[in-house]
């Protein structure tokens, strides 16, 4: 208190002498009990007060390392990157020269609200983005078409084929309804789950008619085994197929399973001439010089996605796996 005090004197000695009530340093001082050397470096500017230090201490740089600041932020956003509130603090200190506070970047964006915003973006990675490519995207439709059309493949033998991996018992986060006393008691802070991390993955495949054949499951098993315990609510009538791996993916060998003992025996078309489509992307269990060879003997044109654009292009990846993981969360709950 006593240098608030200190300060806030030294503040109305200043404001009487630039209203003319006093011609020299040591007649204010005495008047407003205030140091006089305080005073006259104060007046000098060699000093600042206590509010412009800490208006000082929020904007941290001055306004032209602060363009430099936003023209960085646009430089990174514009390639894809845009920055987090980290990087912003390390771009900020690095122009400064020392470091800022823990609080600063949002004083900052604050400041700047016309110009900046803060908010989430769901993250892509760097070769998603370069896959963007209109041309890519053009090329690839038309390819479609063209096999459709000299085919005259119908939707009903147009299939999407995905791989989609679970961790068993852990769902999505999910908005939760609590009464405002659990909140304000601050008891509830967090939602239980079993806290299982047993991995699974679901081979998924579907038609463009909207016919769905039976999934594979693909369980994570060290010895290569299926365990009884995995499948005891399974039925004859479950309409699903089980198999394990080491790390709970598909691989070339189950890829290959699942061609000949699944895809073909569910898809077979009505009359033996009729061909199929079956559009997939490029990871290895999915394409490799089995798995071709399997398909042409079948009547099978296998379409494969362009790199990195199934977050775009992938029917499965797009339109089915968000809401069944979503769905798997509700089951969870």
């Amino acid at each position: 208190m006593a240098r608030v005090d200190k300060s806030a004197r030294i503040d109305a000695a200043v404001a009487a002498l630039k209203r003319g009530e006093f011609t020299n340093y040591s007649n204010a001082a005495t008047k407003y009990g205030c140091d006089r050397t305080s005073l006259s470096k104060r007046m000098r500017g060699l000093t600042k007060s206590k509010k412009e230090a800490n208006s000082l201490w929020h904007q941290c740089l001055t306004s032209e390392q602060e363009e430099v600041l936003i023209t960085r932020i646009n430089s990174l956003t514009d390639r894809g990157m845009p920055p987090t509130s980290h990087i912003v603090k390390n771009l900020a200190e690095e122009i400064k020269g020392a470091s800022v506070g823990k609080n600063w970047v949002g004083q900052f964006v604050k400041r700047h609200g016309i110009r900046l915003k803060s908010l989430y973006l769901r993250n892509i990675d760097n070769l998603r983005v370069s896959a963007e490519y209109a041309p890519m995207f053009i090329l690839f439709f038309a390819t479609l078409t063209a096999v459709i059309e000299k085919y005259r493949i119908t939707a009903e033998n147009i299939y999407n084929f995905d791989e989609k991996g679970f961790l068993i018992g852990l769902g999505r986060t999910l908005k939760r309804i609590i009464t405002q006393e659990a909140l304000k008691s601050g008891r509830v802070k967090k939602a239980k789950q079993d806290g299982s991390r047993e991995f699974i993955s679901i081979l998924a495949c579907i038609s463009a008619f909207g016919k769905w054949i039976p999934p594979l499951l693909v369980y994570k098993g060290d010895l290569g085994d299926l365990q009884n315990t995995w499948v005891d609510d399974v039925t004859t009538k479950s309409a699903a197929h089980f198999t394990v791996s080491s790390n709970g993916w598909s691989n070339n060998a189950i890829g290959l399973v699942w061609l000949k003992q699944v895809f073909c025996r569910y898809t077979k078309p009505k009359r033996e001439t009729q061909k199929r489509l079956l559009i997939v992307d490029g990871y290895s269990s999915h394409v490799n010089m089995a798995f071709i060879n399997t398909c042409d003997k079948n009547s099978i044109i296998v379409l494969i996605l362009p790199p990195h654009t199934t977050h775009r292009l992938q029917p499965l990846d797009v339109g089915l796996f968000q809401p069944l993981s979503t769905a798997y969360s509700w089951e969870l709950e």
